[in-house]
């Protein structure tokens, strides 16, 4: 009975790890340009607003697909819009774009946990995949083993896809 506790607990654990969001906002950032002027960037919903040494406020705003735009009052000469990209750039090597998963969440917790029953209860889980296909079967040690080991991998993919995945 313990371990069965000791593993809701882990599972427990790795699902509110895993699934609770970032709740933390980026908040008003100063950037240094190499030419020394300080820029302030501060984010609003998708967007980031840049805010340059005279006072000169751009926007640049994410077009959803991995792209952005700048977009500049009419007054902006060509060195104001210069300086925005510029910080736009620095500001990416502080914070770089989001990786996006390439396999879902769900899998990989239902992967997790069909490895732990495999492990848990080596013997129901030879007799829901071959068992039941025969009249007073008996799984084989080999078998057994078989079904743990095939377990204990799931549990080890499991986790890494949660990670990296």
């Amino acid at each position: 009975m313990r371990g069965i506790r000791s593993v809701t607990a882990l599972v427990t654990l790795l699902f509110m790890a895993l699934m609770a969001p970032a709740l933390a906002a980026p908040g008003v950032e100063e950037v240094t340009l190499p030419s020394g002027e300080v820029v302030t960037i501060r984010a609003e919903g998708g967007d980031l607003i840049f805010t340059l040494a005279n006072g000169m406020e751009m926007t640049r705003r994410s077009d959803g697909s991995g792209g952005s735009s700048l977009m500049a009052p009419m007054s902006a000469n060509g060195d104001d819009i210069a300086k925005a990209d510029e910080a736009y750039r620095i500001w990416q090597g502080i914070h770089p774009p989001e990786r996006t998963r390439t396999v879902p969440v769900w899998a990989a917790v239902l992967l997790l946990g069909v490895g732990v029953f495999n492990l848990a209860n080596p013997r129901l889980a030879w007799y829901l995949a071959d068992g039941w296909k025969f009249k007073d079967a008996e799984p084989s040690d080999l078998a057994l083993g078989v079904t743990r080991l095939m377990g204990a991998l799931a549990v080890v993919l499991g986790i890494a896809l949660l990670f990296v995945g």
